[in-house]
C-alpha cells in the first residue's frame, strides 16, 4: 500500500500518519517503502521529517532504510532545512 500511496504522491498527504507509524516497523522492507512514499509525497510529508532525521542516522553501517529515509528528507525539500539544521546542531 505504500508503494500505491508514494505514486499518488502529494494527494495522498492525509496518509501521513500512517506511513509514519510505518518507519518504526521491525521490517525493514516495510520502513524503506514507507520512506519512499513520504518522500514521494513531498512538502506535505513535512510532519514525517524529525523521523525521518532519526532514520537517516539509525543504521550502523548504513543501510537501505536510513539511504532512503535521507532520499525522502531530499524529495521533501525546502520545508525540511529548519529541522535539518536543528538536527545537525543538536549533534
Amino acid at each position: 500500500m505504500a508503494d500505491l500511496l508514494g505514486r499518488i504522491g502529494a494527494d495522498a498527504a492525509e496518509s501521513v500518519p500512517a506511513l509514519l507509524r510505518r518507519l518504526d516497523d521491525p521490517d525493514g522492507e516495510t520502513v524503506e517503502r514507507a520512506a519512499w512514499a513520504l518522500g514521494e509525497i513531498g512538502p506535505p510529508a513535512i510532519k514525517a521529517v524529525p523521523e525521518l532525521i532519526r532514520r537517516a542516522g539509525a543504521g550502523t553501517p548504513p543501510n537501505l532504510e536510513d539511504y532512503t529515509a535521507s532520499g525522502a528528507l531530499v524529495k521533501i525539500g525546502a520545508p525540511a532545512v529548519p529541522l535539518l539544521l536543528d538536527a545537525l546542531r543538536d549533534d
